[in-house]
């Protein structure tokens, strides 16, 4: 571990989301109904540490990956990336952050693999020489080098799961961020995505957070877990590295 800051720190936070409303509540000017998707949650996440994420469907797993990663704000508290405050508009996205999602559906379909990958490297600013060495050295690990000219929407479900983990790994981020990684994948292939997401995370002292159901990927993956469902949020779990 290294001294400074922590990677990730969730201080005092709520989300809350507006139920959408029917056009009849809407006529009748009705207030929107509140879902609570976080309550009070205070978390801290070290450099370097690997935390699973876990409770029941709709305890709030995945809107905490999103506030630590920009996509959304907090009602109420703050979330700070390596000491930097992002609960605003103007300092939500940090570049040190990348999150590789289930049913990615931010790719462009009708394109390769490779090309897809090849354009959001762009947008990070890697360098075309660059891109191909990372491309094809992650592809391998992640067993698509097969895949990197195919269509994407060509791909099954669990090779389109690791294209994203791959297109994430490519930003070369500090926090890697990952929603149910091995949904999608068998048993076998789910280890081995297991073993290459290790191998890259203790390769560059990477902190990964990732939201699981499953207790073996909970094991395989992290050394410590943040459980939703309990009361106390302050309370962590340590489970061996």
């Amino acid at each position: 571990m290294t001294h400074g800051p922590a990677a990730l720190s969730v201080r005092g936070v709520d989300k809350k989301y507006n139920r959408p409303r029917g056009l009849k509540a809407t006529l009748l000017r009705r207030n929107h109904q509140q879902v609570v998707a976080l309550r009070n949650l205070s978390l801290t996440i070290g450099h370097g540490e690997r935390w699973a994420i876990m409770g029941p469907s709709g305890s709030g797993k995945s809107t905490l990956l999103k506030l630590c990663n920009g996509i959304v704000l907090p009602t109420n508290g703050a979330v700070h990336v390596f000491g930097r405050d992002t609960t605003t508009l103007e300092t939500a996205a940090d570049p040190r952050v990348a999150m590789a999602w289930p049913n990615e559906r931010s790719f462009y379909w009708r394109v390769t693999v490779s090309d897809n990958l090849e354009f959001f490297a762009g947008l990070r600013g890697i360098d075309r020489s660059d891109f191909v060495k990372q491309r094809d050295c992650l592809a391998e690990s992640l067993q698509i080098t097969d895949k990197l000219t195919t269509v994407f929407q060509e791909l099954s479900t669990g090779q389109k799961q690791r294209v994203a983990l791959l297109r994430a790994m490519l930003a070369d981020p500090q926090v890697l961020l990952l929603d149910e990684p091995s949904r999608g994948l068998n048993e076998q292939l789910a280890r081995d995505m297991w073993q290459a997401t290790l191998d890259y995370v203790r390769a560059g002292q990477r902190t990964l957070v990732f939201a699981t159901h499953d207790k073996t990927e909970r094991d395989a993956l992290s050394t410590h877990v943040c459980d939703l469902s309990a009361k106390n949020t302050e309370s962590q779990a340590t489970v061996p590295a």
